[in-house]
């Protein structure tokens, strides 16, 4: 019995002393950049992408203050245009469905 207080003490606080969770700084800035605007075609200059783990977090003017910034990208002269990322698909061999030749062209 004595045991078993002294296991359920134990338990109760390792429970309690959980590490902090590390959190890893990943965020990218990509500064003084141009966007292509692929709707309208206009071109937006002096702008800064804000990219948090692969994702597009803000976009924004310029960013003064890039301490927070695991990577900053001088983006000067350069353009940025959305809907590159996948531009080719292998298609299934014959035979094949129209749903999967579909499923391979379009998504």
């Amino acid at each position: 019995m004595k045991y078993l207080g002294v296991l359920l003490w134990v338990i109760a606080l390792s429970s309690c002393n959980q590490a902090a969770e590390n959190k890893v700084n990943s965020k990218t800035l990509i500064s003084n950049v141009s966007i292509v605007d692929v709707r309208t075609g206009e071109i937006q200059e002096h702008r800064s992408i804000e990219i948090d783990s692969g994702i597009i977090q803000r976009i924004t003017g310029v960013v003064k203050n890039t301490e927070g910034y695991l990577r900053v990208i001088d983006g000067k002269g350069m353009f940025v245009m959305p809907g590159l990322a996948e531009m080719h698909a292998h298609i299934p061999s014959p035979p094949v469905s129209q749903e999967q030749l579909e499923e391979t062209l379009f998504h």
